[in-house]
This record gives structure tokens, C-alpha cells and sequence, in this order.
């Protein structure tokens, strides 16, 4: 049988589903040569993946091993284990030199290894004589080393690129999530750089249960347990040993024993969370080995619980999954496991059991918050009765005091003071009963802008304002929402009521393409435009807003498109403007701009003005 070279051709472009997994193989191939750094540069003309590893020289072992397509990388008995630092190697399969073809048609590869500098254009499209094109000594170059390492470019990528740094080491995070002090991912998209730091601590802090299984995540329970009023629900466990009878590669049944590390957890809040990107969803259980993602997400497959599924993350390490003693169960691309592998049977069954924990220890939590809000809410109530009765009291003495000298010289004194006091209670009271139950601040906006307005009310929330103080009815907090049993628009009659309550209102105009067909937003803006609120405009539709709102005055715009959010660093200012502007009427602090933007970044893409025109024009 003969392969042809075209084969390259065939799997290149249809190997990888996205950048993420390129970069994965291309930064494992670095690990796996004794890296300590691994640079990544991202621009729509190329892309570098350069490493200070030991690099390659012309010869059997290094570029011609290189060149072996589907040559295994390690065997059992052979090159497990990395040269200089002895690290558990994460290649295997020897395909991921394909990784930089999915993304281009030509790519150079340059490398160093003492001194000697080899350089060669790695194509999709191979001549006949299978002979390469050299890249010239003097053409051959370097960013970050001059010694020793590799550099793989990728000249006209074909894939859509992130624009933001912080995108990028997010989800790389993912792929190596125990990434320390001696191997570091650095990336730089336009000039702005970001390096893969412990993405542990920031997923802990945002948990409200934590279940750790072995050692080695310390700083993962110290986060987890500064990050919580209490740890009555972290778990610990010294580590699971899983057994399974298979076949070795030799064809003899052996008893193999797994150890599995990790840890499980569940969100306090789905607030922010990434739920419909199939890539890289923010609830997921990924499993890895020796090092690497093996497979992003093997919750489907175990969790039957709908909690489950909104709720949970965790990260496992078995090593034993890519045991050269045993057969490959990784897929060709390396982005999952052979499900009918012993190995994966054993451990999702077990991974079943615990994620049935998890959910049962969450439900725990939410019974307990529940309880917790309960009495809190109570006892504010109570306070509220309290300063309610206190100041009642103090105003009724008052009018009782002015009631005696304006009336001393009527006949019946008693019946004047209990006429006025009468009135006093009648429109005193219902004035300081409906400003204690107003809200503040109304986002005005359709189900279909639920990304922008999710935003917003994220913004408001991390300046200060509590859920109670907004109406958003599409909040996945209740708290929020419109008194249970009142009818929209009879709410709505009595927030626009101002006569009711001096306390300022404000509103959130959210205008897309759809408001003006929406008969309530066009009730909200005429009410608003009546009773002459304060309120600001964020545009996130094509058209510009109608009458009445685009009389004279300003608007944020946000725009939208089927990956997600974005917006310039111009147009960000104005929402951060608009954010002030909410503090301000409402005597409040607003974080700092700084602040703001990273908290924005979380749930939009922030680019410049020249990425953002060149983006607009291509939609």
C-alpha cells in the first residue's frame, strides 16, 4: 500500500474544529522539547508559535523525526519521558506537526540547536520529488531566542482569529491548566501581550462547592475558602485508584491501576457564563493526561441532572490514559477519547457518581442560601419597620407641635390635631411605604437583546447596586423582577409615578432593530418621556434610535453578531460615562475605568477603532 503526500492536503484544513487546538499541539510539541517559554503572535497576515526548546538540527533524530508523519513520538520502552527536565511527554501519535496546516497552505519552520540554524516551508501541496523548499540561513529568524528552540509561522491563516490577548489565555488555560513557573505561554495580538498564569485560583473564587481529590491544589482550596463565607462545603480526598483489565499493546490481559487527581465544583451564579459556545462552554468536566487536555468536556455524556449542566466545572488527570503499555484510546485530532475504551468506561462511571455529589452537595448550598436570604430578609424588613415607625413618630410630633400653636385659639383643639394627623397618615405613610419599595433603575429592552442588557445589569451590579435596587425582567436573579402577583403595567404606572416619591428614577433605554415593535419598551419610553425621567441610550441595532430618544442626546452603542458582543475602546467610554452617570444620581462610587473594562471584557470583546471598522464592514 501507498500513501500519497497529497494526504496532507486532505487532513490539514479538516483535522483541527479551531485555533485553540492548533495552538495546543504546536505548544505541546515545545513542552515536550524541554521548553520553558512558548511565544504566540496572532495578526491576520501570520501567526508564530516560537519556543526556547532544545530545537531541532538536520538530522535523523530531530528534522527528518520531525517530518515522520504518524511515526509514533514515544513508545513504552522508548522516549517517555523528555531529555533534559523528564517530563511525562504529551506527544504520541506524531500528527501534530498537521496542526500548523489546518491553519495555513505554507508554513515555515526555523529552528536552532547549538548554534546551527535549519529552516524549511512545510506545505500542504508537496512537489513530486517529496523534496522540501530550504528557507536560506540568512533569511531564518528569531524574536525571543538565539541559541536554541523552534519557531513554526503560519503565513496567511484561514482561521478567524481572537482579538483580544486575554481570549486567548483564557481558553489555553484550559488546554494546560497545571502551566507553572517552569513552562510559560506568552501571547501578543497587536501589540498588547498576556501570559497563561494560574487559571485555577480565578475559576475557584467564583465556586460556592469545591470537592478535591489528591494533592496538589492548594492553592485551589486556599482561593476557594478566602472566596466564601465558609468551607463547610469543601471535600477533600487523598485521591482515587480506579481498575480496569484490558490488553496491553503486546496482547496480554493486565490489571491496571489508575490514579485519578482533580477536583469538581459548582458556580454560585450563572451570571456571565459563556452558555452557548460549543468550543469551550464555561460549565464543563475536561479530562487530561500527562499534562494536556485529552477532552474538553465529558459532562454530557455523565450528567443526567439538569443542574448539572448549568452549573458544574471540574478538571481530572489520569496519566494512565496515555500509557504507552497500553493501546492509543485518544482520537486522531487529539480532541477526545475512544468511549469504548475500558479506561473511559471505568472512569465515567465513576465520574458519573461523583458528579451526582457535586449536584447533590450544590442543592445543599442553594437550600441553605435560601434559608440565609430568608432570615436576612427578614430582619431588613424588620429594620425597615422599625426606622419606618421612628420616623412616623418623629413627624406626627412635629405636626402635633404646629398643630398646638396654629390652632390654640380654636374651640376644639382636639378635633383639628386628629383631622391633620388623619391627613398626615394617610398621605404620609403611603409616600414613605411606596419610596421604600421603588426601584431605581429600569432596563427598558426585549428578550432579544439579552447579551446587552446582561451587561449592564452586570455593570451596575459591580458599581454597587443590588439586584433589589433593578427592574430587569429578564435577570436570572428573581430579585429583580417584577413583585410576584403585580401586573406589569401596573408596576410600571407606579415606578414613572414620581409624584409618589421624591427619590431621582432612572432608565436604561436598550433600543435594538425589534424595540419599535415591542408595544411594552414603546410604553416605557413614552412614560419615561411624560413624566420627563433621567435616562441613557445603549444602540445595539443598525438603525438609530426613534423618537422620542434621539432628541438631541447621546447614546452608547454596543454591537452584536453571532460570536458574541463587541464594542470599540471609544464606545466604551461612553458606557462607562453612562455607569457614572447611575452613581451619580444615586450617591454611589463607581469603580474604576480600569475595573470596569476588565469586568466588561468578561462578557464582551473590547478592540480598537481600526478592528472594529474592519469588523463592521465584514458583517
Amino acid at each position: 500500500m501507498e500513501v500519497s503526500p497529497e494526504v496532507l492536503e486532505l487532513l490539514g484544513p479538516s483535522l483541527y474544529t479551531n485555533i485553540y487546538y492548533v495552538l495546543a499541539e504546536l505548544i505541546a510539541n515545545g513542552y515536550d522539547a524541554d521548553a520553558t517559554n512558548v511565544w504566540i503572535r496572532l495578526d491576520d497576515k501570520e501567526i508564530y508559535v516560537e519556543d526556547d526548546g532544545q530545537g531541532m538540527s538536520y538530522s535523523k533524530n530531530d528534522i527528518q523525526h520531525f517530518l515522520a508523519v504518524a511515526q509514533p513520538s514515544r513508545t513504552a520502552n522508548n522516549n517517555e519521558y523528555t531529555e533534559r527536565k523528564k517530563r511525562a511527554r504529551m506527544g504520541r501519535k506524531g500528527v501534530g506537526k498537521l496542526a500548523a496546516l489546518s491553519v495555513s497552505a505554507e508554513v515555515n519552520v526555523s529552528s536552532i540547536k547549538n548554534g546551527e540554524k535549519s529552516g524549511f516551508v512545510l506545505s500542504r501541496h508537496v512537489p513530486k520529488n517529496h523534496l522540501l523548499k530550504a528557507i536560506p540561513e540568512d533569511q531564518i529568524k528569531f524574536d525571543h531566542i538565539s541559541d536554541h528552540g523552534t519557531r513554526i509561522e503560519m503565513l496567511n491563516p484561514q482561521y478567524q482569529l481572537p482579538k483580544q490577548p486575554i481570549t486567548v489565555i483564557t481558553n489555553l488555560a484550559k488546554f494546560f491548566p497545571q502551566v507553572g513557573s517552569d513552562f510559560q505561554i506568552h501571547v501578543n495580538i497587536n501589540g498588547k501581550s498576556e501570559t497563561l498564569k494560574d487559571s485555577q485560583k480565578y475559576i475557584s473564587s467564583k465556586l460556592d462547592t469545591l470537592s478535591v481529590f489528591g494533592d496538589g491544589f492548594n492553592e485551589l482550596k486556599k482561593s476557594f475558602s478566602t472566596s466564601n463565607e465558609t468551607s463547610d462545603f469543601l471535600n477533600q480526598d487523598d485521591g482515587v485508584s480506579l481498575e480496569v483489565s484490558m490488553a496491553n499493546t503486546e496482547g496480554n490481559i493486565k490489571t491496571l491501576t489508575m490514579k485519578v487527581t482533580g477536583w469538581i465544583g459548582t458556580y454560585k451564579s450563572t451570571r456571565g457564563q459563556k452558555k452557548n459556545q460549543s468550543d469551550f462552554p464555561d460549565n464543563y468536566v475536561a479530562v487530561y493526561s500527562h499534562g494536556k487536555l485529552g477532552q474538553f468536556n465529558i459532562l454530557p455524556e455523565v450528567g443526567k441532572n439538569k443542574l448539572s449542566e448549568v452549573y458544574l466545572v471540574g478538571e481530572f488527570f489520569v496519566d494512565e490514559f496515555e500509557d504507552s503499555h497500553y493501546p492509543d484510546m485518544a482520537l486522531s485530532n487529539r480532541q477526545g477519547y475512544k468511549t469504548d475504551d475500558p479506561r473511559y468506561r471505568v472512569f465515567s462511571n465513576w465520574l458519573e457518581k461523583t458528579v451526582s455529589n457535586a449536584v447533590s452537595a450544590k442543592q445543599a448550598v442553594v437550600k441553605q442560601r435560601k434559608k440565609v436570604a430568608g432570615e436576612k430578609k427578614k430582619d431588613k424588613q424588620i429594620q425597615k419597620e422599625g426606622e419606618l415607625r421612628k420616623s412616623v413618630h418623629k413627624a406626627i410630633s412635629q405636626i402635633d407641635s404646629y398643630i398646638s400653636r396654629v390652632v390654640t385659639k380654636s374651640d376644639d383643639v382636639t378635633a383639628g390635631k386628629e383631622v391633620v394627623s388623619t391627613a398626615f397618615k394617610t398621605i404620609g405613610l403611603k409616600k414613605l411605604e411606596v419610596k421604600e419599595q421603588m426601584r431605581k433603575i429600569l432596563i427598558s429592552q426585549t428578550e432579544a437583546d439579552t447579551l446587552v442588557s446582561n451587561c449592564i445589569y452586570s455593570l451596575l451590579l459591580f458599581n454597587g447596586f443590588d439586584a433589589e435596587d433593578i427592574l430587569y425582567t429578564n435577570s436570572e436573579d428573581e430579585t429583580s423582577h417584577i413583585p410576584f402577583g403585580l401586573n406589569i403595567y401596573d408596576y410600571l404606572q407606579k415606578f414613572f409615578a414620581q409624584s409618589f416619591t421624591d427619590k431621582p428614577l432612572f432608565v436604561i433605554y436598550v433600543d435594538s432593530d425589534v424595540s419599535p415593535t415591542r408595544r411594552g419598551v414603546q410604553m416605557e419610553i413614552g412614560a419615561g418621556w411624560v413624566s420627563q425621567t433621567a435616562y441613557d441610550i445603549v444602540k445595539c441595532g443598525k438603525n438609530n434610535p426613534l423618537t422620542p430618544l434621539n432628541a438631541g442626546k447621546r447614546f452608547v452603542e454596543i454591537r452584536k453578531d453571532d460570536t458574541g458582543l463587541f464594542l470599540t475602546t471609544v464606545q466604551f467610554t461612553s458606557m462607562y460615562e453612562m455607569i457614572k452617570h447611575a452613581c451619580q444620581l444615586f450617591d454611589k462610587d463607581p469603580r474604576s475605568f480600569d475595573d470596569n473594562k476588565n469586568e466588561l471584557s468578561k462578557l464582551a470583546d473590547i478592540v480598537d477603532v481600526a478592528t472594529f471598522n474592519s469588523r463592521v464592514s465584514s458583517i
